[in-house]
């Protein structure tokens, strides 16, 4: 920085040089630590952990095999006092966490069912919700809500006479998954 000043009576011009000193860098390293969330503990482990780890730490997608029981009552076409047999199958899912509290579920079963001369087929196809009321737990309980369509066969007198219908029903229950692992439930 130079700084003139000048005397009026003199006419001379004084120069004053100020010095600075130079400028201190000073470098120091950076240490990035990345942490990966813990999963929460089973009782719950409070919101914030169920907030930071549901979508990391929980499935995105998962696809299911299963084992369906239904006990129906009344009559399809009035045909016969036999309709709606116990009827018992195989089904697949596909499933997915949509909230920290909430799957979304859609199903395909194939039941069947006999009682004496009469027999059933349904393929019921159905959407789910799922309320998982312990969600970070090893042992989840949940309530489950959901509809579908019902594509159903009805064979009378073994099979001399066959009526297919569709219909649409809703369901409500509840059910547990047992995590067996961070990637497989029963």
């Amino acid at each position: 920085t130079v700084v003139v000043h000048r005397r009026p009576a003199t006419r001379k011009v004084v120069v004053v040089h100020e010095s600075r000193p130079a400028p201190l860098v000073v470098e120091r390293t950076r240490t990035v630590v990345v942490e990966t969330p813990s999963r929460a503990s089973s009782d719950g482990g409070g919101a914030e952990a169920e907030n930071t780890s549901y979508w990391s730490d929980r499935q995105l997608l998962g696809v299911g095999l299963r084992m369906n029981g239904v006990a129906l009552q009344g009559q399809k076409i009035h045909l016969s006092t036999l309709e709606n047999p116990v009827m018992w199958g195989p089904g697949l899912t596909f499933s997915g966490r949509v909230a920290p509290r909430w799957d979304l579920e859609i199903a395909a079963d194939f039941l069947s069912g006999r009682s004496q001369d009469f027999s059933q087929r349904t393929v019921p196809v159905t959407l789910s919700g799922l309320f998982l009321l312990l969600p970070d737990s090893t042992i989840t309980p949940y309530g489950v809500i959901g509809g579908g369509v019902h594509f159903t066969q009805l064979s009378y007198g073994n099979g001399l006479f066959v009526h297919d219908i569709t219909e649409f029903g809703g369901h409500l229950g509840a059910g547990i998954k047992l995590r067996l692992g961070r990637d497989f439930a029963l």
